[in-house]
């Protein structure tokens, strides 16, 4: 009615169950969505890290990133209705909280299921000493998709992430 105040939703058993799993992984979590990870809210939080310890951090971090409110929650859901795509479902992913050096992380292409090219993921920034390393980081890439990636993609075409 006029005069009360709207309160904001709350999600108990969500809730319940994502502290459940944050503990079970450390007390730290990455948190993400199936789709889209909300990289581009980082400049919200102390040290732009996107180390969650709650349930209440996680929600802020999506709430704050666009990529996670255009893309995956609008963009994506127009996408999938529009080719009657069954694949369309968002399942919140927490994933133990590691350091990482974004120097080390690489956006592999598959073609016709073979590994075609590799590229820096962090293309903001130059790393000299990647040049001098270049074999070294194609060759274990290598490996690694054909020992890992190849028996798992459900795609002959398509992009992955990995570290090393």
């Amino acid at each position: 009615g006029e005069g009360e105040e709207a309160s904001e939703p709350t999600f108990p058993i969500l809730e319940k169950q994502t502290a459940k799993c944050i503990k079970s992984l450390g007390g730290c979590v990455f948190a993400k969505l199936n789709w889209s990870a909300p990289c581009d809210a980082a400049w919200t939080r102390i040290g732009n890290s996107l180390k969650c310890n709650n349930f209440s951090e996680i929600c802020d971090l999506l709430k704050a990133s666009d990529t996670i409110s255009s893309f995956d929650l609008c963009e994506n859901i127009v996408l999938c209705v529009s080719q009657n795509s069954e694949f369309f479902q968002h399942f919140l992913v927490l994933r133990e909280w590691r350091e990482i050096h974004l120097c080390y992380e690489f956006r592999c292409f598959v073609k016709n299921g073979e590994l075609i090219a590799v590229s820096q993921r962090n293309h903001s920034d130059y790393y000299s000493f990647l040049c001098q390393m270049k074999m070294e980081v194609l060759e274990l890439i290598r490996k690694f998709f054909e020992t890992e990636m190849k028996k798992i993609l459900l795609f002959p075409n398509c992009v992955f992430d990995c570290y090393i």
